[in-house]
């Protein structure tokens, strides 16, 4: 059976395993089984720094590179809903670690494209992807790099092409022979709890266009591959740097009480004692959570704050001082690792077009 080189339907299972026996090229993974997890010169997963694996389907393959240091060492299949599978990258949910997933890096790997020679045709790389906290990630990348070694930072590889989800935000990011990555604000927004489908297309002649959920983004960019370059699909994960700070202090606030919270190494204006102690710590919540990158400032205990930011990177409040009065709270500020994106994979789908 000759089968069109297209994209197919999600509900076309049945021609999708057939294409995938007879187009090398063609992958099509909805994964609704765990994958069988090796390290890729064979034996157990590893999760240190570097490391690469192969994450194997019963019609599919794939290598995934650790990036910073996991103790969960493999993606594994996740229900969305009852009958909806799809695959977990999140791993350790370590901030600032991830991990990238793709078809493998050589020039002969099932899912290699050579831009330009594809018997003329164009290719593409589609993923379904659901989030509940987007505003999580630093990098979530989907689209085309060059078949090059696996690098910790995506800005290094040489050659690429992607849509890049980053505090929720749906960027444009390329990078052409090694020069500096050119990021473009598509004006997009990943909605937190959607789901969305993304699309990276390269054309005859290496032109790449981008579709959110089959509309071109709001906002383009112009790229080309250069010709006969090997690139491949891949997706790129890292998880935000610490997103939470609890404030706690070891007594009452008092008359006379001067306080001055300290973000992001900037000192606020300080908050004088009033009539209390739920009154003042009321009052030196709301003056941390004017601060732009704090998302809410709560008071959740009689001497507690919680504190959550807004956006990535390491934000923190560095300190809470007391002066003046007959005494001074001392503050505990305990940092906790809030990096989960709830990101899910519900299709992977690349191939030649057209």
């Amino acid at each position: 059976m000759v089968v069109p080189q297209s994209k197919i339907n999600q509900f076309d299972y049945s021609l999708a395993i057939n294409r995938r026996v007879w187009d090398n090229q063609y992958t099509f993974e909805n994964f609704c089984q765990n994958g069988v997890a090796t390290a890729l010169g064979g034996g157990a997963s590893s999760g240190v720094t570097g490391a690469t694996n192969l994450l194997q389907f019963t019609y599919s393959d794939f290598e995934y590179n650790i990036k910073g240091t996991q103790t969960i060492t493999a993606p594994v299949t996740a229900l969305v809903s009852e009958t909806i599978p799809a695959l977990n990258p999140e791993m350790d949910l370590t901030a600032g670690d991830g991990v990238e997933i793709c078809g493998g890096i050589l020039s002969g790997s099932p899912n290699a494209y050579k831009v330009a020679a594809q018997n003329g045709k164009p290719f593409f790389f589609r993923a379904r992807v659901g989030m509940s906290t987007p505003e999580h990630a630093i990098e979530c990348a989907f689209g085309f790099r060059k078949q090059e070694a696996y690098q910790a930072n995506i800005d290094d590889y040489a050659d690429m092409a992607v849509l890049n989800v980053i505090s929720g935000n749906i960027f444009i990011e390329t990078i052409k022979g090694g020069a500096a990555t050119v990021t473009t604000d598509t004006t997009d927004d990943f909605v937190p709890g959607s789901v969305v489908d993304f699309e990276v297309a390269v054309d005859e002649a290496g032109a790449v266009t981008y579709t959110i959920n089959g509309n071109p983004v709001t906002v383009t960019a112009a790229y080309s591959f250069t010709a006969a370059l090997f690139v491949c699909p891949f997706f790129f994960l890292l998880h935000d740097a610490t997103n939470t700070d609890v404030i706690e202090f070891d007594g009452d606030f008092v008359a006379l009480n001067s306080i001055v919270a300290t973000v992001n190494a900037v000192p606020m204006t300080p908050v004088v004692f009033n009539t209390d102690q739920a009154t003042t710590i009321a009052a030196v919540a709301a003056m941390i959570a004017s601060n732009p990158v704090v998302a809410s400032a709560t008071v959740t205990d009689t001497r507690e704050i919680t504190v959550v930011f807004n956006t990535g990177g390491a934000n923190v409040v560095n300190s809470v001082v007391t002066t003046l009065g007959v005494s001074q709270p001392t503050a505990t500020i305990t940092a906790s690792v809030d990096a989960a994106t709830g990101i899910r994979i519900l299709e992977w789908e690349c191939g030649l077009a057209g």
